[in-house]
């Protein structure tokens, strides 16, 4: 990913990974997507100091598969194709 990706392991034992860029505004130097700390189910357009979050466009995104929780993006996180094979897990695009 152009920021990094974000990979999440759900309760049902599903991976999922998605790029940290921001869909909404994506060429800003801020939009970048960040873990909010509290929950470990949403992820946000900024940056956390610890439990301080500094936002960009304030889009929310659900872990589980990258969707839009809440705008002005309109667009989820781009999906990366996750696969395992014993302890081992592999992503591509």
């Amino acid at each position: 990913g152009v920021r990094g990706i974000i990979v999440f392991h759900d309760f049902d034992g599903s991976f999922y990974a998605m790029d940290r860029n921001c869909s909404y505004k994506s060429q800003d130097s801020c939009a970048t997507v960040s873990v909010e700390p509290t929950s470990n189910t949403f992820a946000r357009c900024g940056s956390y100091n610890g439990t301080d979050f500094t936002p960009c466009c304030n889009s929310s995104f659900y872990l589980g598969g990258g969707t839009v929780s809440e705008g002005p993006a309109i667009y989820n996180l781009k999906p990366y194709n996750v696969s395992r094979n014993g302890q081992f897990i592999f992503i591509r695009n």
